[in-house]
């Protein structure tokens, strides 16, 4: 995923639409990767996990969540199955202290080992014809981490593949990542969501599995059908590229924030996502961003 502080700029539209359409890849270093392993691996990880790992078949990355007791969300993660059997698991970069001390805190006499996946571990994830073309044997687990299918490749050793034409620059995956609906961590994640604020669909949560901590909280929201506020994307009118973090008004009023915000090729037009207070976040709302006027619209803005 692209790293939570780089910011999009101007986008080179001529490799925009070669990635969109032919593919592309980038190096997924702003992950930290540990390798789970042990007999009790994942019933240890579904209790750990908002998503349903006993139900996991491996053949594609699991996407799930860590949270609180209280519900609050600690780390996006992906797992993925290993080829010696284990389970590897990655969340952003800066929470890796934290998820080896949550992890570690619940491993009593369980059969679980974590350790850290080594300096010659690295991952890059690749869509299109770039899957293909940079695999080369390596182990791989399709997912769609920007919003349309694609693989982690895991490189290991000292000798990395090079990239060439099917280099994604930063500015390019995020507006591919914008466009597609799909927050990230830094941006519209944090200590501070609650799951369902930003889930769609069963991306995160199985509502259907076992104990988990912070289940509680998080099926209380589900039996209430709904939370104080959503995620949304929203479109601009003008050429005018609010700051991230602009406030976002509806009726006048103070509803929320923006959390992403970038000029989108395939539209033309200046897009964000943001949350807004339930009641202004449906279809068809007149907000405004930093003085930009806009709406609200279904995600994802481009599919």
């Amino acid at each position: 995923m692209v790293r939570s502080h780089e910011i999009a700029g101007s986008v080179d539209e001529t490799i925009y639409w070669r990635c969109r359409k032919e593919g592309g890849a980038f190096w997924l270093d702003g992950r930290c990767w540990l390798r789970f392993s042990g007999s009790d691996v994942v019933r240890f990880l579904n209790g750990q996990c908002t998503n349903d790992v006993r139900r996991w078949d491996g053949s594609r990355s699991l996407c799930a969540a860590v949270v609180s007791a209280k519900g609050r969300l600690l780390a996006e993660v992906f797992l993925a199955r290993a080829g010696d059997g284990g389970i590897i698991v990655d969340g952003p970069a800066e929470l890796a202290g934290a998820l080896v001390g949550r992890f570690g805190q619940y491993v009593v006499a369980d059969d679980v080992s974590i350790v850290g996946c080594g300096r010659d571990f690295r991952a890059m994830h690749a869509w299109g014809g770039a899957i293909a073309a940079l695999r080369d044997g390596r182990g791989c687990s399709p997912n769609n981490r920007i919003g349309f299918e694609g693989a982690d490749i895991f490189c290991e050793g000292p000798a990395a593949p090079e990239m060439g034409e099917w280099l994604c620059p930063t500015e390019v995956a995020e507006a591919l990542r914008v466009e597609s609906g799909v927050p990230a961590w830094g941006r519209e994640l944090d200590g501070d969501t609650l799951l369902p604020e930003a889930e769609s669909g069963d991306r995160w949560i199985s509502y259907t599995k076992g104990c988990y901590i912070g289940q509680e909280v998080i099926s209380r929201i589900k039996s209430v059908g709904h939370v104080n506020r959503n995620l949304v994307g929203i479109v601009l009118t003008g050429d005018a590229v609010p700051a991230a973090g602009a406030n976002v008004m509806a009726g006048g009023k103070l509803s929320g924030r923006a959390t992403s915000v970038v000029r989108s090729p395939s539209l033309q037009k200046t897009i964000a996502l943001g949350f807004l207070q339930r009641h202004d976040s449906k279809v068809g709302t007149e907000v405004a961003i930093g003085g930009s006027p806009g709406v609200v619209v279904a995600l994802p803005f481009v599919s």
